[in-house]
């Protein structure tokens, strides 16, 4: 082999390199992204809990939701309500919503709610997905592994 074709053929192994490289780091921009895009309604429990206690929840998972690529409604701040004293008419406005949505997210402790029960039972009777968010504003262990797994890389 001469020195022509050797050099030749260093630039062919060093463009094949650049190329995986490329390949590998557009493959990890694409699983960065999400793999369908939701519609998600938050439902938790509101009535008998100080707004301090609920609204931080609500926020948060919007947030964390909206992070991953999902559109999310939450009701706290999405939905106009005529008068949210009135439980009735502010359930009512809220389940147009549940409808028009592929999942709802049902907080921590929303078996003790009647409204997040309604919306519950609403969305399983349209056929919607129900996630059960475990907590709030920490990871998860699948999480926190994904995570370490992937500081170890670097």
């Amino acid at each position: 082999m001469t020195e022509q074709e050797k050099q030749e053929l260093r630039q062919q192994m060093a463009q094949a390199d650049a190329d995986y490289e490329k390949a590998l780091a557009e493959e990890e921009a694409e699983e960065q992204k999400p793999k369908r895009k939701a519609k998600i309604y938050i439902a938790g429990r509101v009535t008998g809990l100080k707004p301090e206690q609920y609204e931080p929840m609500f926020a948060t998972v919007k947030k964390e939701l909206e992070k991953a690529g999902h559109e999310v409604i939450n009701p706290l701040t999405d939905i106009p309500h005529e008068d949210v004293n009135n439980w009735a008419l502010t359930i009512m406005e809220c389940l147009p919503y549940v409808a028009q949505c592929d999942c709802i997210a049902m907080l921590p402790g929303w078996e003790k709610s009647d409204g997040a029960q309604i919306e519950y039972h609403f969305a399983r009777g349209h056929k919607l997905q129900v996630l059960q968010v475990r907590r709030v504003g920490k990871p998860n262990s699948r999480q926190k592994r994904k995570s370490q797994q992937h500081s170890k890389r670097k």
